[in-house]
């Protein structure tokens, strides 16, 4: 009876323990059971959606850009023809003139009385001329007074002429359309023949005065177009018309300058200017600086999708920075760009996507919620 009843309590036991050991260590089957349930499930989810946008390569031009300043096209001091003291000065420093505009007027002196003067033995020489003429024709003259008589009127009329000119010349006018930078005389000042009047600049056209690197020499012609941005934000076209054979010796960079039109010559002399001038053609592809973005190597690149819908980083090189984006190369020609839920998605991850311009209604609302695994 004992014996019937300890076999009976380890049966007993060993079922607890066979039923207990099911429950708390699961069979390998049960377990790989539930990772492929696991997979099943992972591989039946739907694929993350990123926006995309298809894209073809455009040529644009990479600039070279320097600094320079701006300077007039000439300056020149104007001066007196003649002597005299100021009786009006016409012009303000700062003033606009336009040429033959009046700078100042000299006084006119004892000038009128020798103009009549002058004028007077012109016709007394002209009749003198006339008659020693006419007694040589009838022979009753000689030659050489006929050629004395020639010589004094051509002196008179010389004369006349000087005379003319200075009176011309008390009038001191601007030689070419410029600004008045500096006024050197005011009413009541005496001036020499040959003092100073007033400082002129010419502004238009301004030169922009720069220097380009070596490597940069060669690729540069006179004629060349650039574009100056001024320091007060305008931006003028004009074109290269100078470009030194000789490099400086300090910095080893060759001068150059460029002019640009100023008819209002509202652009002073030594503003502050940036010259970007066309060096070569490259293909490209303008994007928004949102969509770039780092590898794990911390190279810079953008995120496309291929023809099988998979995410693929590609690295890229920034051309130029413009107002309307950025120009990067280093794509193929035509790309499918993922424009939003880039930083979402990873290289070699299979998503699903949607172009920019698709209809489908939850795609502009919920989109970065769905790349991201989330609802809203």
């Amino acid at each position: 009876m004992r014996t019937s009843t300890l076999i009976a309590a380890v049966i007993a036991l060993v079922a607890v323990l066979w039923i207990g050991s099911g429950l708390l260590f699961p069979h390998e089957e049960a377990a790989q059971e539930r990772a492929v349930d696991s997979m099943r499930a992972a591989d039946e989810a739907p694929a993350p959606r990123v926006r995309v946008r298809d894209m073809a390569a455009r040529e644009t031009v990479t600039p070279l850009i320097v600094h320079g300043h701006t300077e007039a096209s000439r300056q020149v001091v104007v001066r007196a023809e003649t002597g005299g003291r100021v009786v009006e000065v016409a012009v303000d420093k700062g003033a606009v003139v336009a040429a033959g505009d009046v700078l100042a007027r000299l006084d006119m002196g004892n000038r009128r009385e020798r103009l009549e003067e002058a004028q007077a033995l012109v016709a007394q020489r002209e009749l003198q001329f006339n008659a020693a003429s006419s007694l040589a024709q009838r022979d009753y003259a000689s030659r050489t007074r006929l050629a004395e008589a020639r010589a004094e009127l051509e002196a008179a009329r010389a004369a006349l002429s000087a005379i003319r000119k200075e009176i011309d010349d008390t009038v001191v006018r601007a030689p070419f359309a410029a600004v008045v930078n500096q006024r050197a005389v005011e009413v009541g000042t005496f001036l020499a023949a040959g003092g100073d009047v007033a400082t002129l600049i010419d502004l238009d056209p301004v030169t922009v005065s720069a220097e380009v690197a070596e490597r940069a020499f060669g690729r540069l012609t006179t004629g060349t177009p650039a574009e100056v941005r001024l320091i007060d934000g305008r931006t003028v076209e004009g074109s290269v018309t100078w470009i030194s054979a000789s490099a400086s010796p300090g910095t080893r960079t060759f001068p150059i300058e460029v002019a640009i039109t100023n008819p209002a010559q509202d652009i002073p002399e030594g503003m502050t200017a940036e010259v970007r001038l066309p060096l070569e053609a490259v293909v490209a592809h303008l994007v928004s600086p949102a969509v770039l973005t780092l590898n794990d190597a911390g190279v810079v690149g953008v995120k496309l999708v291929d023809e099988s819908d998979t995410v693929r980083f590609a690295p890229v090189q920034v051309v130029r920075d413009t107002a309307d984006g950025m120009w990067i190369a280093g794509l193929p020609e035509q790309v499918r760009l993922i424009t939003v839920g880039q930083e979402f998605v990873t290289d070699g991850q299979t998503v699903e996507p949607v172009p920019e311009a698709s209809s489908d209604p939850g795609a502009p609302t919920d989109l970065v919620q769905r790349v991201n695994g989330s609802t809203p």
